[in-house]
């Protein structure tokens, strides 16, 4: 991509005893990650059927992406696999950081 600045809206968090994505510690409100329904506490294990490793892993993915853009996000929450329609809005689409 152009390496234009998405947002989704999560806090990613450091769960040592995750062997796969990333744990959702909080997601801000007026985001694209709290239109697409993720909750704080849902694991993150796929962006358009691509593994997520991590944090890092996240972000790399962000930084090929461009607003507007629709991915399909495999989630963990409560012990079922689902799968969320992120739509990414652009980092000037909202006031927040």
């Amino acid at each position: 991509g152009t390496g234009s600045r998405v947002r989704l809206g999560v806090m990613p968090g450091y769960a040592a005893d995750l062997d796969r994505g990333v744990m959702i510690d909080g997601v801000s409100t007026d985001t694209a990650a709290e239109a697409a329904g993720i909750q704080k506490g849902d694991v993150m294990l796929t962006w358009n059927g691509k593994e997520i490793d991590g944090p890092g892993g996240l972000m790399s993915f962000l930084r090929d992406s461009e607003p507007g853009d629709e991915i399909a996000v495999e989630v963990l929450r409560s012990g079922d696999t689902r799968t969320l329609t992120v739509t990414l809005r652009g980092i000037d689409d909202s006031n927040a950081p």
